[in-house]
């Protein structure tokens, strides 16, 4: 089916575009007949060219059919009958046909201009007796389409070919429809709705019929059914309480064809008059009560209104009081009442706004009017009269409240400190309506200026400001004090006159201090004498007898407790002096006298002490010492330059302690120490490297004190880490030396530095001077300990082919001596480590050196030392060495449960161990081959996957002596030794495996065990 309409829509195709086309007469029969009713072009999706064509406008179509049927052999003329406007049927007949032997079929294509061609139909034409072609279609095959119809006739002609006739067109419309909308007579606010005339070709399932007011646009829009009566007629009935406002309503009808299309068939409206209010005013208002009455009148179209709401509210505090009122309409009339009372609105005072809401039968809310009031508070006045003794009498009268009132408050405070003396009254109403206050100022905190506020308490405990005043109250004055000082007795007398109201001062005090902090002050209270001045005496004893200028304030505290500031005063109690020196006593800078004359301190000194120090260090060696009195004002000190041993300034401060044993400062001076040492030359000599000493001398030294010692501080490292101080003896007057070793140096041989120091007859350490000196060792031997049982032994200086150091314990004389080959460490330094694990005994051992020089072998010295003989891992990897023999001198071994390696030298019973290192053998799951082999191939390096092992030399097939893993970039891999890790080879540090590589000959004998 879907081949036969596909090819069927290509034929139509090129026929529309002027062409014919031809087909097998097989091909007719399969194809080209088309069932009434199908829709082609609901089939055409296999040719996007079809659907192109079914979207070409009209009049293109039509110009292309009228030139085909002009050309057309085949000719005829199609007319539309039977047309049903109700039922929505029709009949084409294709009629004077010529040529009509070459007919074979006639096809009709029928469709609306509705969307286009989507409900186009192929329809096969049945010929009558008469030779007419007729097909009869209904709007039903055309999804109830409405509008113009086309209809174009084509003939399939014996040859195969289809040929477009001819066409028509014609129309098929909905019937005009009769509206009309009556209000309802039962129900004012229900409206009836008739439509009549309805008609839609093919038939009606329903008539739709929404309703809505024009009042924020559609959101009471509502869907109705009309309901169709026995007339043919379609009513309904709306009821506009159903909806959501008044005013204008629009009316829709809709027609829901037998395809659920919705049809509109016509419109029309109807309006309700909103309801008016015409006179808003407010009557019986009364200020004393604070009540009125909203009257509403003169109102239009009452009977649409549910509801009148009156939010009334007053313009303090934004809307906080907002009530609304619903107004009640008075009987038998159109009017509506609101009474409002203050009460309810927090008897907020000044303009109330009433607003006046209609709520209509729709439940539409909406503004009508609005008008406003006012409720003030008149003011009134306050009234203050004097009563004597401090009292006064505050009225306040004239003043309206509306509403009423439960009381008059009155708050009173003075203006000084602000409100800390603020007084809430609480006022009492007298026969003449006024309200009265008795106030007594000495319940306040201050003088001056006194402030009086009145506020009227509401009902509600709200508080309404009436008015304000003020009064004076003037304050007391003192005039300025005067004071009399006696610095002997260090007494104190302070009189304060008084200037103006004396009566009203409750005390006065006096604060007296000397010291910065006032850490001596003292508080007094003024007596009152018989002429009315206030008198403080006193005596600095009181004041710790601090001496100084003393500040005396004066204060005064009037009868409400207020204290204030008057005019101050002072007093001289400082200390005098005559003068204060310090002196050298003899010249030699040792001794300085200090001297501090006619000291005169108020209220006496217990004792005079100086603080010295000098200013090289700050206060580093600052010192109190108690000065000697001379007579009956002088005091003196003898100042030890030994107890400071500073050079330059020194500070001297004088003290004197108080009867109450403070310190108080009298006055300061300085003195110098400038002289420091001389000397006339340093020089270095005795430079001996065979013993590793040289000795410095120092000439001519002296200093005016004397000198009491001379030191040198001596090193050859940069860093100073082998530093020795060394006391230089004195050979002669001004002549001091000192020897030199390295041996307290850490054995370093090179270039010397050394400054020489002297401590002065005054205890002043200071610098000298500073030299140098270089010595170079030859054949100077010394051990350096390693361990209990080890000992290096060293011969730096050494011109030799060979160095050898036979070496014995001392028991049972050399029954155990080892000829130990020295190692060559460059710069003529050769070194051996001797170990008593080599030797029979423990005690004191003797090495001593031999060099050989062009086959001559001489001793160049000798040293002793003490080692322990300790049983070790290495003493029996010793003792089994001996078990073996060697091709060559050498001898190794390796232990793999110690992870150690040794290296021996000498012969079988005579071995001697001259390296011991640890190693990392087999791992557990490939261990390194156990037994007895020989040295063979060595190497530079192999690598091993990604590690590479330098060094290497073999013992056995695969089995290596190498360094430990390093990446190929030379960086280290893992450097781990002294555990089992290898695959079966034995991994060394990087400097041993090239120890090996270097110094054990093929052959040499390899052991392995554990």
């Amino acid at each position: 089916m879907k081949k036969r309409f596909f090819f069927i829509a290509s034929l139509m195709l090129c026929l529309t575009l002027g062409s014919t086309a031809s087909y097998a007469k097989e091909s007719i029969s399969e194809n080209a007949q088309v069932i009434e009713g199908e829709n082609i072009a609901d089939n055409a999706g296999d040719s996007k060219q079809l659907q192109q064509e079914q979207a070409t406008e009209e009049k293109i179509n039509t110009q292309i059919q009228d030139e085909q049927i002009k050309n057309a052999v085949i000719k005829g003329t199609v007319e539309i009958e039977n047309l049903d406007d109700v039922n929505g049927t029709f009949s084409a007949v294709l009629s004077n046909v010529q040529n009509g032997d070459k007919i074979k079929e006639v096809l009709m294509a029928v469709w609306c201009d509705t969307n286009g061609q989507d409900d186009l139909k192929w329809i096969s034409a049945v010929k009558n007796e008469k030779g007419y072609y007729i097909i009869t279609d209904d709007v039903s095959a055309h999804k109830y389409q409405l509008g113009k119809y086309h209809v174009s006739v084509y003939a399939v002609d014996t040859e195969g070919k289809l040929t477009g006739i001819t066409g028509t067109s014609f129309e098929l419309n909905k019937s005009e429809i009769v509206a009309t909308v009556e209000q309802n007579k039962k129900d004012k606010l229900k409206y009836d709705i008739d439509v009549s005339n309805v008609n839609i070709p093919g038939g009606i399932k329903n008539v739709w019929i929404p309703v809505w007011s024009d009042a924020n646009g559609q959101d009471d829009l509502k869907w109705y059914t009309a309901k169709r009566n026995n007339n043919g007629h379609y009513t309904l009935t709306v009821d506009i309480r159903d909806h959501k406002g008044l005013g204008k309503y629009n009316v829709h009808i809709y027609g829901e064809n037998k395809a659920g299309d919705m049809i509109q068939l016509g419109t029309t409206m109807f309006s309700i008059d909103t309801p008016k209010i015409a006179t808003a005013e407010i009557v019986n208002k009364d200020l004393e009560k604070g009540t009125f009455t909203v009257r509403l009148a003169d109102i239009d179209n009452a009977e649409n209104i549910q509801n009148i709401k009156v939010p009334v509210w007053s313009e303090i505090n934004e809307q906080d009081d907002l009530i609304w009122y619903t107004a009640k309409k008075k009987e038998n009339t159109n009017e509506y009442t609101v009474n409002v009372d203050i009460k309810n609105h927090n008897y907020s005072m000044g303009k109330y706004n009433i607003g006046v809401y209609i709520t209509d039968v729709t439940n539409a809310q909406y503004g009508a009017k609005s008008v406003s009031t006012d409720f003030n508070i008149k003011k009134g006045n306050i009234e203050i009269n004097e009563k004597g003794d401090f009292s006064y009498q505050i009225i306040v009268k004239d003043f309206e409240v509306p509403g009423d009132i439960k009381k008059v408050m009155v708050p009173v405070w003075s203006e000084v400190n602000g409100q800390d003396d603020l007084v809430w009254y609480t006022a009492k109403k007298n026969g003449d309506g006024q309200y009265e206050v008795n106030l007594d100022v000495s319940k306040h905190k201050g003088l001056g200026k006194y402030c009086v506020n009145a506020y009227a308490v509401q009902p509600n405990g709200n508080m309404a400001g009436l008015t304000s005043s003020d009064f004076v109250v003037e304050e007391p004055e003192l005039d300025r004090p005067e004071v009399e000082c006696d610095k002997k007795s260090g007494q104190i007398k302070v009189k304060i006159p008084v200037k103006r109201n004396g009566e009203l001062i409750k005390k006065v005090q006096v604060p007296i201090w000397s010291d910065s902090n006032q850490d001596n002050i003292v508080w007094y209270t003024a007596k009152k004498d018989s002429e009315g001045n206030y008198i403080v005496e006193t005596n600095i004893n009181k004041h710790k007898y601090h001496s100084g200028v003393y500040k005396i304030n004066v204060y005064v505290t009037d009868i409400t407790g207020m204290r204030k500031g008057s005019a101050g005063i002072s007093c001289d109690m400082s200390p005098e002096y005559g003068e204060l020196s310090a002196v050298d006593r003899d010249g030699s800078e040792s001794v300085y006298q200090i001297n501090l004359k006619n000291l005169n301190v108020p209220g006496g000194e217990k004792e005079v002490l100086f603080a010295v120090w000098g200013n090289e260090r700050g206060q580093n060696d600052l010192k109190w010492y108690t000065a000697e009195k001379v007579g009956q004002y002088d005091y003196r000190l003898n100042v030890s330059i030994r107890n400071h041993r500073e050079l330059g300034v020194y500070n001297v401060n004088a003290y004197y302690k108080t009867q109450s044993n403070d310190l108080q400062w009298i006055a300061n001076t300085t003195f110098n120490v400038s002289q420091k040492v001389k000397y006339a030359g340093l020089r270095v000599s005795n430079i001996d490297g065979h013993k590793g000493t040289f000795k410095v001398t120092i000439s001519g030294v002296m200093a005016p004190s004397g000198i009491e010692k001379i030191q040198i501080p001596t090193w050859c490292s940069d860093n100073q880490s082998d530093i020795v101080w060394y006391t230089a003896i004195k050979e002669a007057e001004g002549i001091y030396s000192a020897t030199m070793d390295v041996k307290k140096h850490s054995y370093h041989f090179g270039n010397y530095k050394m400054s020489v120091y002297a401590t002065m007859g005054n205890g002043i350490f200071t610098g000298v001077c500073a030299g140098s000196q270089t010595i170079n060792p030859d054949n100077y031997l010394y051990s350096k300990y390693v361990s209990a049982s080890q000992r290096e032994v060293w011969l730096l200086g050494a011109n030799a082919e060979q160095v050898q150091f036979p070496t014995w314990s001392e028991t049972n004389g050399q029954d155990d001596i080892v000829w130990y080959s020295g190692v060559n460490r460059g710069n003529g330094t050769w070194s051996v480590t001797v170990d008593s694990n080599n030797h029979k005994h423990g005690g004191t051992y003797n090495t001593h050196a031999y060099v050989t020089k062009n086959g001559v072998r001489s001793a160049v010295g000798s040293t002793s030392y003490s080692l322990e003989r300790i049983q070790t891992a290495q003493q029996f990897m010793n003792a089994k060495a001996n078990m073996y023999s060697s091709r060559t001198p050498y001898l190794l071994l390796v232990n793999r449960s110690t992870h150690k390696v040794g290296i021996y030298q000498g012969w079988q019973g005579n071995w001697r161990c001259i390296q011991y290192w640890d190693c990392s053998d087999g791992a557990p799951s490939t261990p390194t081959v156990e037994g007895t082999f020989q040295v063979g191939s060595k190497g530079y390096y192999f690598d091993s996957g990604s590690a590479r092992c330098y060094w290497y030399t073999q013992f056995r097939g695969n089995y290596l002596f190498h360094s430990v893993l390093y990446n190929k970039n030379g960086t280290l891999m893992d450097g781990r030794l002294g555990m089992p890790l290898s695959h079966g080879c034995v991994r060394l540090n990087i400097n041993n495996a090239k120890w090996i590589y270097d110094t054990i000959p093929t052959g040499s004998t390899v052991v392995v065990y554990h």
